[in-house]
């Protein structure tokens, strides 16, 4: 029965694959938003969401954020006083998103339950880029700081490269490449809040599976595994996608899935 129950819980995170992808789309959240549609158009205020097309622009005023959703689960939030333009987006093969920030800061997370995702943050002459993770870009004038929260960021710039894991941020002041050094996630109240956010995105991805698949639940903990045990596994699967759950089950149980129960 265990069997029968594993491949029950394996074939839950097939529902994060099956999202529609609209567009990139601008939400203002506070304050002062302006958008154009490309470089030599005049910014106007926005009150509402729209869509941004390759090579638009998204502003925020001093006391402005906004929020760009390039599919469920991607997104990069802007902080105040912060300018980005949408350099390239694609659909086809994975999503792909290419960004240009001229000054400011950005959170960018990748959530990986609904696919592969190339992301990549071009912050002047340093390219921050990633397939699954959750980071931020600050960049002031000839000052670029990457900060990664969780997974690993490949951070570019002319010297070289470098790969920042969680926990760490890389520093490139006045076109010069600093070292790689921990910072403290709580020292930053705009990452601070914009992990709260996160961790209640994966609650509420976690909350509507327990409701879709409330009986297939229910037989699991006859089973003895527990609640805990589930939204475990259904939170590796919404932050690092369905194949990384999948393995972590047959880890954890000692027991191959069949691939024919996963497609």
């Amino acid at each position: 029965m265990l069997v029968v129950l594993l491949l029950v819980l394996a074939g839950l995170f097939l529902v994060f694959s099956k999202h529609e992808i609209k567009g990139a789309i601008v939400y203002p959240v506070a304050g002062e938003v302006y958008y154009k549609s490309n470089a030599s158009a005049e910014y106007e205020m926005i009150t509402a969401e729209l869509a941004l097309p390759i090579d638009g622009f998204v502003k925020t005023g001093s006391n402005g954020e906004a929020r760009i959703e390039f599919r469920d689960g991607v997104y990069a939030v802007l902080a105040p006083n912060t300018e980005v333009s949408l350099k390239d987006y694609d659909q086809n093969g994975g999503l792909k998103v290419e960004l240009e920030q001229t000054s400011g800061k950005i959170w960018n997370r990748i959530f990986k339950f609904s696919g592969s995702a190339d992301y990549t943050v071009g912050t002047g002459s340093v390219v921050a880029s990633v397939r699954g993770t959750g980071f931020a870009t600050l960049f002031s004038f000839a000052d670029i700081n990457v900060k990664v929260v969780d997974g690993n960021v490949n951070v570019l710039y002319p010297e070289g490269q470098d790969y920042v894991p969680g926990g760490f941020m890389l520093s490139y002041l006045s076109g010069k490449k600093g070292s790689i050094m921990k910072f403290n996630e709580n020292d930053d109240d705009f990452i601070s809040r914009q992990l709260i956010n996160d961790r209640n995105f994966v609650a509420n991805k976690v909350k509507a599976l327990r409701k879709k698949y409330a009986l297939e639940i229910a037989m699991l903990k006859t089973e003895h595994i527990s609640d805990e045990t589930v939204d475990h596994y259904l939170r590796i699967a919404v932050y690092e996608g369905m194949d990384n759950a999948r393995g972590q089950i047959e880890k954890d149980f000692k027991f191959k899935i069949p691939d024919k129960y996963l497609k």
